[in-house]
């Protein structure tokens, strides 16, 4: 689903659908501290890591979809090691509020819908669903 955000500045007269992020560098104080302190990795093994990046650049690419989308270069300044309770506290805080962000939206899908529904409602000559079931009943009754 893709929608419109107003938190976003207009690009050339038109609304950027989302915003995404290109990460790019490798923070060279994190790998000079490595060299005098090396840590083994090792491969699957997950590591944490607190991440501090400047913007570099903004671009408004099409997805896919045609769809115009505000996407950040973003280069890391810095990064260290962080501990994997302070990450995953902050990793399941964003995750609740993307969640609760997709609920608002679906939220406001369902209210949408709701009253286009009743929209085409007082629209129908027949009227209101009790007297629809009335006249449904009545053409099916014999007489």
């Amino acid at each position: 689903m893709t929608t419109t955000n107003d938190k976003l500045p207009e690009f050339e007269g038109q609304q950027p659908a989302y915003a995404t992020v290109k990460i790019n560098g490798n923070a060279t104080g994190f790998s000079e501290g490595l060299k005098l302190d090396p840590v083994a990795f090792h491969l699957g093994q997950v590591v944490d890591f607190v991440v501090r990046a400047e913007v570099r650049g903004i671009d408004h690419p099409l997805d896919k979809d045609d769809v115009m989308f505000r996407r950040a270069d973003l280069r890391i300044t810095d990064m260290a090691f962080v501990d994997k309770e302070v990450s995953d506290r902050a990793l399941q805080q964003q995750a609740k509020r993307v969640e609760d962000l997709k609920a608002a939206i679906d939220g406001q899908l369902r209210l949408d819908e709701e009253a286009e529904a009743e929209a085409r409602e007082q629209l129908d000559e027949t009227g209101t669903p009790e007297e629809i079931a009335e006249a449904s009943r009545a053409r099916f009754q014999k007489p």
